[in-house]
């Protein structure tokens, strides 16, 4: 998945977002050298003009980093998409598994984009703080010395401490968390035909399932944010101890000049703020869990796996019959498609009439196309257009003529639902489309 993030336009952004850190950094410098211009006499105007551009030109770089951000993200979906066509390309036999499609669907349709900004916005966070605080600790500690980098040091050392002793409790409600969030969303895939065919029977049925799953993930989520914030403010109450002792020493020691105290006071506000973005470095170090899992979730969408037993049909070639055009029977068992020509499979319910579609795509992978009774595939003549079914199949048949190379059709019920002028009328084009290459139908009547 790594590789997933790391886009040119990704190593654009960072570069932006260090160069607008460093610029806001120097305002801290800028604010100390101006505060001990004006007590001890000197120039103000070069700290004076240095602070005021480094307030304003911060968001030259800003709007670059975020520019290229965005792109970063689109960037990042791409590749991820291409990755799961290379994983879960040609499956067919696992495509209308519903164990399959709950453990992979909602993954690649919904959380897929969700998820990449989601990852995208929350790094760019963290590294914003990290940034911050890096730059404005190495400014302050030129202004005041050592024993300022000393108490950093130690409030880092506390955080990371705290972080360590409650990561494992993080993990594991991130964990919970997202475990419901898949099953919340993949309720909402039933909510089109729920609401919009408008069954009151269905409709609650399906209301009522998602409305369990949903609560279900809002206590999860509830108690993890509770728990994330708890942590994060009782590191800000801890960690603030170093530092506000050395500003205190300061402050109120006999052997401080009134160079130092103005320093201090007009420096006080942004390290509380270095303090604070301390604090909610130590947050972005506790949700990174939360959105490790949903990176990993992602992750492990985009592979077949190998837990697929139970997931495909069996094809029982004894209660199926086979005929060509010309109404001869041909034997399935070691079937291998002809050429061109027209075959034509029945058989009863379960006897495993549209695995077996599916087993002879999966068989031959290049150059063929199948159309199971119900998709959502793509065709270029039925992209835009309010259609009926017959005249979406017939579309669809007409299209087929011209698709090259194409040697294998693979048809499941596509009589279903046809009025018989639209039959005759596809019928007719599928035995066009059958002269150049072999159609294998599944039907009914």
């Amino acid at each position: 998945m790594r590789s997933v993030f790391l886009t040119r336009c990704t190593g654009l952004s960072l570069a932006f977002l260090f160069l607008e850190q460093a610029i806001v950094a120097s305002s801290t410098i800028w604010l100390a050298l101006l505060a001990r211009a004006v007590t001890g006499g000197g120039d103000i105007l070069p700290p004076f003009i240095g602070f005021m551009c480094s307030l304003t030109l911060v968001y030259v770089p800003s709007i670059f980093m975020r520019t290229f951000l965005a792109k970063a993200k689109v960037a990042a979906l791409e590749r991820y998409l291409d990755l799961c066509m290379k994983g879960l390309r040609c499956v067919p036999h696992l495509s209308r598994s519903q164990a399959f499609q709950r453990e992979k669907r909602p993954a690649i349709e919904t959380e897929s984009f969700l998820v990449i900004d989601e990852a995208f916005d929350f790094a760019q966070l963290s590294l914003s703080l990290i940034l911050n605080v890096a730059f404005n600790v190495s400014a302050l500690c030129i202004a005041f010395g050592a024993q300022l980098l000393w108490a950093y040091l130690l409030t880092a050392v506390l955080g990371v401490a705290l972080t360590a002793a409650s990561s494992g409790k993080a993990r594991r409600d991130s964990a919970a968390m997202q475990k419901t969030r898949g099953r919340a969303y993949g309720a909402l895939a039933g909510a089109w035909d729920a609401v919009t065919l408008g069954n009151a029977y269905n409709l609650g049925l399906w209301k009522a399932d998602f409305e369990g799953k949903a609560a279900d993930y809002s206590s999860k989520s509830a108690a993890a944010v509770r728990n994330l914030e708890a942590l994060t403010s009782m590191t800000l109450w801890v960690s603030v101890i170093p530092v506000a002792a050395v500003m205190a020493h300061g402050m109120f020691s006999p052997t401080s000049d009134a160079a130092l105290k103005t320093m201090i006071l007009a420096t006080f506000p942004r390290q509380i703020q270095v303090i604070q973005y301390i604090a909610e470095i130590v947050n972005c170090l506790l949700k990174g869990s939360a959105i490790r899992e949903r990176v990993s979730a992602l992750d492990r969408a985009m592979t077949v796996g190998s837990a697929t037993d139970g997931m495909t049909g069996r094809v029982q070639v004894e209660r199926l019959s086979c005929v060509d055009a010309e109404g001869r029977r041909i034997g399935l068992e070691g079937f291998e498609p002809p050429k061109a020509g027209r075959l034509t499979v029945r058989g009863d319910n379960g006897s495993g009439k549209s695995t077996l579609l599916l087993d002879l795509k999966r068989r031959r992978p290049e150059g063929s196309i199948i159309l199971p009774a119900h998709n959502r595939l793509r065709f270029a003549s039925v992209a835009d257009g309010d259609l009926s079914t017959g005249q979406r199949l017939s579309r669809i048949m007409d299209e087929l003529c011209g698709v090259e190379p194409l040697s294998l059709v693979l048809l499941d019920e596509w009589d279903a639902n046809l009025d018989k002028e639209n039959m005759g009328r596809i019928d007719a084009m599928i035995d066009r489309l059958a002269r150049r290459c072999c159609v294998i139908e599944v039907r009914h009547r």
